[in-house]
């Protein structure tokens, strides 16, 4: 069930609910070291991308919600901070 919709020029789409997976790897081994979900929090205009490409006659386009900067900051603050030994 869409939380919001966006409004273009040349088109108009739903905002959907969206849980994206990050995967974060060692930059000197390229070892993987964590997978983890957000689940989406920004508001419907927030998600909203300032342009939009559609064809003609395309519809509604589908846009997933999006999630803060904030939350993904905390996510990623303990491999950013942790000692390179």
């Amino acid at each position: 069930m869409p939380i919001g919709t966006c409004e273009w020029d040349i088109a108009e789409g739903d905002v959907y609910p969206a849980t994206y997976t990050f995967e974060v790897y060692e930059a000197k081994t390229g070892r993987s070291l964590a997978t983890f979900p957000i689940a989406s929090s920004g508001s419907a205009d927030a998600s909203c991308p300032p342009t939009v490409n559609v064809r003609p006659g395309e519809g509604r386009v589908a846009v997933a919600q999006s999630f803060t900067e904030q939350t993904l900051a905390s996510m990623l603050k303990p491999f950013v901070m942790q000692d390179a030994g």
